[in-house]
C-alpha cells in the first residue's frame, strides 16, 4: 500500500512540474504612431462650442416649446407609435440603455441610440 501511495505521489510530483517560463505579452503599440495620430484628430475635430447661440437665430420660450413638442411628437415616425424621446428618452440622459434600439413594428435596428446631451 505504502509503495501504490508513494508511487502515485511521485507520479504527481514529475506530471506537474512544469517550465514557469512567461509567455512574452504583445508589444505596445508605437506611441509616436498614437501621438501623430491623435494630432491629426485634433486638427480635424475641436471641441464643441459650449452653446450654440446666434445673433441671427435668438433662442426664445416659443422655439423651445416648439422643439419640446416635437422631440416628443409620435406622429413623426413612420407608424405613429414611437417619439424622438423613445430612444433618447431625456429622463435616462438621452439614451435608452439598450444595445440596439427599437424600431417600428416592434423590430430592433442594428445600433444603439446615442445621447441627444452634448
Amino acid at each position: 500500500m505504502r509503495k501504490i501511495l508513494l508511487l502515485a505521489i511521485l507520479i504527481t510530483g514529475v506530471f506537474s512540474c512544469k517550465n514557469n517560463k512567461k509567455e512574452e505579452q504583445p508589444k505596445a503599440k508605437d506611441s509616436s504612431t498614437y501621438v501623430a495620430l491623435q494630432k491629426t484628430a485634433s486638427s480635424m475635430f475641436g471641441v464643441l462650442p459650449t452653446s450654440a447661440k446666434s445673433k441671427n437665430n435668438p433662442l426664445t420660450k416659443e422655439k423651445v416649446a416648439l422643439g419640446k413638442k416635437l422631440f416628443l411628437d409620435k406622429r413623426l415616425s413612420k407608424d405613429n407609435t414611437q417619439s424622438c424621446n423613445t430612444c433618447h428618452n431625456l429622463k435616462t440622459y438621452g439614451v435608452d440603455n439598450l444595445s440596439t434600439s427599437p424600431g417600428n413594428n416592434g423590430g430592433f435596428g442594428t445600433r444603439n441610440s446615442p445621447t441627444v446631451f452634448n
